[in-house]
């Protein structure tokens, strides 16, 4: 888990899907603000918001199961799904939402029924060829961010999750001959880039977790790559080469 709330602030370094921390002279260059909002002024928003985070993880933390090995109550069920659904309805489509989502990244770590509802939730927005490639994309950034990141996820869960991504990308990859995309099954009919989505989070998750991706071989004893990650060579040395194309900056500012 991230951890119990320990009484101290909320502290955007705590967040494992943050954007990097933007000095003065970013703040008021960045296009994303409102350029007539002083310095000062932001301050004082940061530390409002700081504020009420803190005050809703002290009522929130409670009511979650304190041992995983402890039985979530029904209050605890009955919030944490109305957290899931602010997300996915608010801040999923919501471009740029640096820390809100953190209480359902926190909370959801409490209990591995609740780290199934989450993390399914975004596999399967993110493999879902009828969706927006946007909001395919978002999902697919989330949950590469989450696995990276979160701090006391199992190996077996990281694996799974690496596993169905890996798995998607090959079904693409056999439903798209001599690497020419074909609108309709596992891609979609909307163009690549939320196939690129899932690449980009299989490599992002790999540079995180790679420790955790090794399979040991039955017949020398060594250890070796998990072998659905083969996919990214196949893929790399494909038609639909997502190395050949722009990046999509799903995980970090566009220029």
């Amino acid at each position: 888990m991230l951890g119990h709330y320990d009484g101290t602030a909320y502290s955007p370094e705590d967040d494992i899907n943050t954007e990097p921390n933007l000095d003065a002279d970013e703040i008021a260059s960045s296009a994303l603000l409102d350029t007539s909002t002083s310095i000062p002024a932001l301050r004082d928003t940061i530390t409002t918001l700081d504020a009420l985070m803190t005050t809703l993880f002290n009522y929130i933390d409670p009511l979650f199961p304190q041992n995983p090995r402890d039985l979530p109550s029904l209050e605890a069920e009955h919030l944490f799904d109305s957290l899931l659904s602010v997300f996915s309805t608010s801040i999923l489509p919501t471009y740029h939402s640096r820390h809100a989502q953190f209480f359902v990244f926190r909370s959801s770590q409490s209990h591995s029924l609740f780290l199934d509802k989450f993390l399914g939730l975004l596999i399967e927005r993110s493999l879902d060829p009828t969706l927006p490639n946007i909001t395919r994309q978002a999902s697919a950034a989330y949950l590469a961010s989450f696995i990276a990141r979160a701090k006391e996820l199992s190996p077996e869960t990281i694996r799974t999750v690496i596993e169905m991504l890996c798995v998607f990308l090959s079904r693409v990859l056999d439903d798209c001959p001599q690497g020419k995309f074909v609108p309709g099954g596992v891609a979609g009919n909307q163009g690549l880039e939320g196939v690129y989505a899932v690449f980009q989070a299989v490599i992002y998750i790999y540079c995180f977790r790679w420790r955790e991706l090794f399979d040991e071989d039955g017949e020398t004893g060594e250890m070796v790559w998990m072998s659905h990650l083969n996919v990214i060579q196949r893929m790399a040395w494909s038609g639909l080469n997502p190395l050949a194309v722009r990046p999509i900056y799903l995980f970090g500012t566009s220029d």
